[in-house]
């Protein structure tokens, strides 16, 4: 699967180290199914059509599949957001 190769390419917007080490593993802990899917989508820049034709399923599964991810890292990291505001802003 392409999850790993994803993941492993991803350099986080953090300077530091200890934050790119917290958000890798929040994506680690998301559903397989999600976390391909998702870093699919924002890390390898591929629509959701090419998505759904690499992955053998409905382009309805790939939206649903961000949608669930998306949740669960806003559920995750509802307590952190000040403070990646102000390290993005």
């Amino acid at each position: 699967m392409l999850t790993n190769n994803c993941l492993s390419s991803i350099t986080p917007p953090f300077a530091n180290t200890r934050h790119s080490i917290f958000l890798m593993m929040i994506l680690k802990s998301l559903p397989e199914t999600y976390r391909e899917t998702f870093a699919m989508s924002r890390f390898g820049e591929n629509t959701n059509v090419q998505i759904a034709q690499k992955l053998g399923v409905s382009v309805k599964t790939v939206e649903y599949r961000i949608s669930q991810a998306l949740k669960i890292l806003r559920l995750k990291l509802k307590d952190y957001l000040p403070f990646l505001i102000n390290i993005l802003g």
